[in-house]
């Protein structure tokens, strides 16, 4: 945790000075690149046991793992905390179940997913189609590796 906190607090200031185009790309070099090679020289120059060196390391990275797979969540638009918003701000009187379906704007939804996937290069867009780039088709590769051994339907999720 110790390791955790000072990455995550420089991220939070990253963040609040300057906010990355390329947040996915970033959110890796800062949390994985940064705290991989600083266990390195402390592997090569510390005390420490290799042992408790890999407990550090694997306690580090499940933490890091954990954060980097919920943040694009918290930062993006969720459906369903833009309902309790919504729910929230219309005081006593509450909504109904079409002007719920209404605040949403599927376009407004779409544009902001297909922006960061831009600006992380995880998408290209060629003769006015959009279509993967090698990050892009990684990453879809590892997530559908990952639904199908945990029994998921591919494409639906």
């Amino acid at each position: 945790m110790i390791c955790f906190l000072p990455v995550l607090l420089i991220h939070i200031i990253l963040w609040n000075v300057f906010k990355p185009k390329s947040e996915i790309l970033t959110l890796l070099v800062l949390f994985i690149g940064l705290p991989f090679g600083m266990l390195g020289i402390a592997g090569l120059f510390s005390a420490v046991s290799t042992a408790k060196l890999f407990s550090i390391a694997l306690l580090y990275f499940s933490l890091t793992g954990a954060y980097i797979q919920t943040y694009p969540g918290f930062a993006s638009s969720i459906p369903s905390f833009k309902i309790l918003r919504a729910v929230h701000n219309s005081d006593s009187h509450g909504l109904s179940a079409r002007e719920i379906i209404n605040i949403f704007q599927s376009q407004e939804l779409v544009e902001s997913r297909m922006q960061l996937l831009y600006h992380d290069r995880l998408i290209a867009s060629t003769n006015g189609k959009l279509a993967l780039t090698l990050p892009g088709k990684a990453l879809v590769f590892i997530f559908i590796t990952y639904r199908k051994l945990l029994g998921l339907p591919v494409g639906k999720g």
